[in-house]
């Protein structure tokens, strides 16, 4: 493939650069819904919502990540991404997501008036997500 086809992307949390690679396509959320960016985009500014990072490569094969929120900065032929975190399939620890999906069921059923719904919401979210990831 060709430069024009292929977006450098970037990843920066508090550590530095993360990750950075060469993309065909990638996909991710935004709280108005999901947004994939191929190469030559309009240019944006977007803010990114936790969940699933889908990255593919020149041969068209998928890698998916989990983020944290963030934003995402989109130019003709570069992404970059600014989050807190993002964790690799390998590094998402499966007992500890289900753990975190059952525990944020739970708080949403027990129809305590006190708990914060919107904050169990978004562990569910982000649990789930990673589990995602996970069996991608």
């Amino acid at each position: 493939m060709s430069s024009l086809e292929m977006n450098r992307f970037v990843v920066v949390t508090p550590e530095g650069v993360t990750l950075e690679k060469e993309v065909s396509f990638l996909r991710f959320h935004t709280p108005s819904g999901e947004l994939g960016i191929l190469p030559g985009h309009t240019p944006t500014v977007s803010q990114v919502s936790p969940g699933a990072l889908v990255l593919r490569d020149q041969e068209g094969n998928d890698t998916p990540y989990f983020i944290s929120s963030g934003m995402i900065h989109v130019e003709l032929d570069r992404v970059v991404l600014t989050t807190d975190y993002i964790e690799s399939q390998d590094h998402i620890d499966e007992g500890r997501a289900r753990d975190s999906e059952k525990r944020a069921k739970d708080r949403l059923k027990s129809g305590d008036r006190l708990m914060d719904h919107i904050r169990a919401h978004r562990s569910l979210v982000r649990a789930q997500s990673r589990l995602f990831v996970k069996s991608f």
